[in-house]
């Protein structure tokens, strides 16, 4: 029969008082001894001893190379990852410059060259550079004008709804119309008549809301329950008016609200009473009580007068405490737009 020396895998279960088949250690010397044992006793032959040496070598785990061969294969992984993404990006770039070439026409790109954009203004020198816009008769001013006029141009914006015949008449001027794309839309009559949901104002985006202003033209005699309409439906607590009702003897806006204190006026389906008036020292405030059915709302109108066109008597300081005036009104639990209007509507 054959013995095998060390079959044993570990020691730590055999009484010390016992012998034990354990494993070898590495690198180490050691002699074969035969024990002969009777029932008279034990004769150790040392003669017959055989030395022999265990291997010097570490049988545990190559752990460096399986974390080196794990770590590669993840970096592999990750450059495949990235060459994909980078295609992907690459064609959808590629669509998209296809795309902007197909609808950017010449002219575009020469307006776009034309126009020199400027940095931001910091706060520190805005009243400088207002000083400086100023100088040799508004040039500067006319010239930052006439940019936005020539990019205006680029603009994809139509105006079809307010060409339409039976809207033309509500546009006070001509060549200022409303986009259809960000026109306030005013809820359809019972009449069924899909134009009378036309008014000639627009969303303005603000600070806190994509829809925080509506600039509009200032009201026509025939337009005014509609902008009334627009004020209810919009849930408008603030109009803002910055054009006196005439000016140098032509009408710039017409008369939309009642004139005297505690006497209603119905516009249409809206009922407005004046509740209070005063004249402050740079602007004019007016407190309406504005009804549809059993519903009564309150609201505030701001006129700040000596705002004409192309130009504006109003000093800096009236300004600013005009609109801290408004913004304050305006904050104080309103959910709806701040409407703005002039005469044009457009500044």
């Amino acid at each position: 029969d054959s013995f095998v020396i060390g079959s044993n895998t570990s020691c730590a279960d055999v009484p010390a008082s016992d012998h034990c088949n354990g494993p070898l250690p590495n690198g180490k010397k050691f002699l074969i001894t035969v024990i002969v044992c009777t029932k008279v006793g034990c004769d150790e032959h040392k003669d017959d001893g055989v030395v022999f040496q265990t291997c010097a070598c570490d049988e545990s785990p190559p752990v460096g190379a399986i974390v080196g061969g794990v770590l590669g294969g993840l970096a592999l992984i990750a450059l495949i990852c990235v060459i994909i993404l980078l295609i992907l990006r690459f064609r959808k770039h590629d669509k998209k410059r296809k795309r902007t070439s197909s609808t950017t026409s010449p002219s575009d790109y020469l307006i776009s060259k034309e126009v020199k954009l400027k940095r931001p203004v910091k706060m520190r020198k805005f009243n400088d550079h207002v000083v400086m816009l100023h100088k040799d008769s508004n040039l500067l001013f006319q010239d930052e004008f006439e940019s936005i006029q020539t990019l205006s141009k680029t603009f994809k914006n139509t105006c079809d709804e307010a060409k339409q015949e039976a809207n033309r008449v509500k546009n006070r001027y001509v060549d200022i119309l409303p986009y259809d794309q960000t026109r306030v839309k005013l809820d359809i009559l019972s009449d069924g008549d899909e134009t009378n949901d036309f008014i000639n104002a627009n969303y303005i985006p603000g600070y806190n809301s994509p829809r925080e202003y509506i600039a509009t033209q200032g009201p026509m005699y025939c337009t005014i329950p509609d902008f009334w309409r627009m004020v209810w439906e919009q849930k408008c607590k603030v109009i803002v008016m910055l054009s006196d009702l005439s000016e140098k003897g032509k009408r710039k806006v017409d008369l939309y609200w009642p004139e005297n204190l505690g006497e209603p006026i119905n516009y249409g389906p809206v009922v407005v009473e004046m509740t209070n008036f005063s004249q402050l020292n740079n602007y004019i405030l007016r407190n309406f009580k504005v009804s549809r059915g059993e519903e009564t709302r309150k609201m505030t109108h701001f006129f700040l007068p000596g705002w004409a066109d192309f130009s504006a008597d109003v000093s800096l300081d009236v300004v600013l405490g005009f609109v801290k005036s408004v913004r304050i009104e305006s904050t104080s639990g309103n959910p709806g737009p701040i409407i703005v209007h002039c005469s044009a509507g457009v500044g």
